[in-house]
């Protein structure tokens, strides 16, 4: 039997649209959500499902085999100190101790980067297994059109309404003086942009058609609140939505954020927010836009390929040729 503890109550949250559950409907692979019943099978968990404790206590007893996810960067971040780190798991309703305790009875920690493993090594942490989201909602045949010189860019920023507040991380740069910005969240993220910051438009966030506005914009923007570790773990996922739209991004400096650029051939492009209307401007340039879209294509075609990722779910869920092995 598999189960499964959702990040979220009702499975529309992004790590739940995008990760094991959609591979599972890809494949028919029943499974259960795990209960305050559930014994007796490969349950998979993450720092934010319920019942940890009582998860963690079946994995200790062997009476589960545990598949445990930690897909934002925990840990990482050298600049924020373990009494930040502590204090932000505190936040979100975690417990640090019991956190290193499903790490260490797990049969499989799933991470979504190298960077995560390298680190989760040196702590003592086994089986560890790359897998990153889907970007099944972010699909687009990408090709070279004839681009024009543009005196101002279309600059995006989309995300949810509570990490808007990172689009203020870009006042006073005079990003929006040189260029149109569209804003693309939720209606609690309106309120949290600074009034200094130009917006040319804004637009509520959905499923289906955020995707359309973003293919419209010339540039995606990742700025992060500096002062949040939460937002400084993210793991770079939107780069790889981005690009896999054929969307040129500009990204914060962030361990994640730097190491997927850098493996795209783009790393120049993850930068302090002071470069960026530099950046900006370069990208102006027609020649410049086509060779990093160009580069774009090779990542995709490299890092984004659905069959790459079923492959290492099927692994993980001993699942060949139709049938569990």
């Amino acid at each position: 039997m598999i189960y499964y503890a959702p990040y979220t109550y009702d499975l529309q949250g992004p790590a739940d649209r995008r990760r094991f559950p959609y591979y599972a409907k890809k494949y028919n692979i029943k499974y259960e959500l795990y209960s305050s019943k559930s014994s007796k099978g490969k349950v998979i968990a993450n720092p934010f499902s319920r019942h940890l404790p009582r998860i963690l206590q079946q994995a200790k007893e062997n009476e589960i085999e545990l598949i445990f996810e930690t897909v934002d960067s925990l840990f990482i971040e050298p600049w924020y100190s373990h009494y930040n780190l502590l204090k932000s798991l505190k936040e979100f309703r975690i417990n640090y101790k019991l956190l290193i305790g499903l790490l260490k009875y797990s049969s499989m920690v799933i991470v979504s980067n190298h960077l995560q493993k390298s680190y989760l090594s040196t702590i003592g942490v086994r089986n560890i297994k790359i897998i990153p989201d889907y970007s099944n909602e972010y699909k687009k045949d990408i090709n070279s059109p004839n681009y024009i010189y543009k005196k101002r860019l279309i600059i995006g920023w989309e995300g949810m309404g509570f990490n808007a507040k990172a689009l203020n991380e870009i006042e006073g740069y005079g990003i929006d003086n040189n260029n149109d910005i569209i804003v693309i969240t939720d209606s609690r993220g309106f309120s949290s942009i600074s009034n200094n910051i130009c917006i040319s438009a804004f637009h509520e966030w959905h499923r289906e058609e955020h995707v359309k506005l973003i293919e419209k914009v010339d540039v995606m923007i990742l700025p992060v609140c500096s002062g949040s570790w939460i937002h400084m773990a993210k793991p770079a996922t939107r780069i790889r939505h981005y690009f896999n739209l054929g969307i040129p991004v500009i990204a914060y400096p962030t361990s994640a954020n730097q190491f997927e650029m850098n493996r795209a051939g783009l790393g120049e492009f993850s930068s302090p927010i002071s470069l960026w209307n530099s950046l900006l401007t370069l990208l102006k340039d027609p020649l410049i836009r086509r060779q990093y879209v160009s580069k774009i294509i090779n990542y995709k075609e490299k890092y984004l390929q659905e069959d790459t990722l079923d492959s290492s779910w099927s692994d993980i869920m001993c699942y060949k040729n139709n049938m569990y092995v």
